[in-house]
């Protein structure tokens, strides 16, 4: 197995490869494979899918900058349980299998960021599973809005952004922990607030100042799995 020397204690991220850039809708990591490499997310926004024969798709969760996926699948030795899916644009820069577990056993920068990413999902699963749920549900959705304003590329003088909403009412509404009828409230509502408003599957996001005044969690530690 290659290893990191003592000198490379704390350099994993230069061995990081130069970044790769996909378009949205590509799958990043198959369900079902050991990856070959620990992937970086740059930039972009991807889904987490559990897939099974002769059923829809179901998306469990997001992941956003800063996130490393397969890093899970690579210590455990195991087979991804979930494919990743391009939500957005997503800019990834790779680290090799083996390199990766070399650097994770000596390396205390990339140690602690896998902790933390996976002590964040376990506690996401404990809380719902011990139903004490997370933050209101407007709340959680005014949050993601702000995920998908800072993966957007925009300019501050902007009135309104203009995008496509990456996911359907179902899979935003799983990601919510909602209900479809409490989700269209919630929407409603929004619109009735005047924060967004929704034209097909085209979202315009209109109070600006209000989104980007959220302090929104933090880039390395995803969003709730929902499974």
């Amino acid at each position: 197995m290659t290893t990191a020397g003592s000198g490379e204690i704390h350099g994993w991220r230069t061995h990081l490869a130069p970044p790769e850039t996909h378009p949205a809708g590509t799958e990043l990591l198959p369900q079902g494979w050991i990856p070959e490499r620990v992937q970086l997310l740059a930039d972009g926004i991807v889904k987490l899918e559990r897939r099974a024969p002769d059923r829809v798709p179901a998306t469990i969760g997001l992941r956003f900058p800063g996130w490393l996926l397969g890093a899970e699948s690579v210590i455990a030795g195991q087979e991804t349980p979930v494919s990743v899916v391009a939500v957005t644009d997503c800019a990834l820069r790779g680290l090799a299998r083996e390199r990766f577990l070399g650097f994770v056993r000596v390396d205390p920068d990339l140690s602690w960021r896998v902790a933390q990413m996976c002590s964040r999902e376990l506690v996401d699963r404990l809380e719902r599973a011990g139903d004490r749920g997370h933050a209101p549900a407007e709340t959680r959705l005014r949050h993601l809005l702000r995920r998908l304003l800072d993966a957007n590329d925009t300019g501050h003088l902007q009135k309104e952004v203009h995008m496509r909403l990456p996911f359907t009412h179902r899979e935003l509404a799983r990601l919510l922990a909602v209900s479809a009828s409490q989700l269209a409230a919630l929407l409603t509502r929004l619109q009735r607030d005047g924060v967004i408003r929704l034209r097909g599957d085209r979202l315009i996001i209109r109070d600006l100042p209000g989104l980007r005044g959220i302090d929104p969690v933090r880039h390395d530690v995803g969003w709730p799995v929902n499974a």
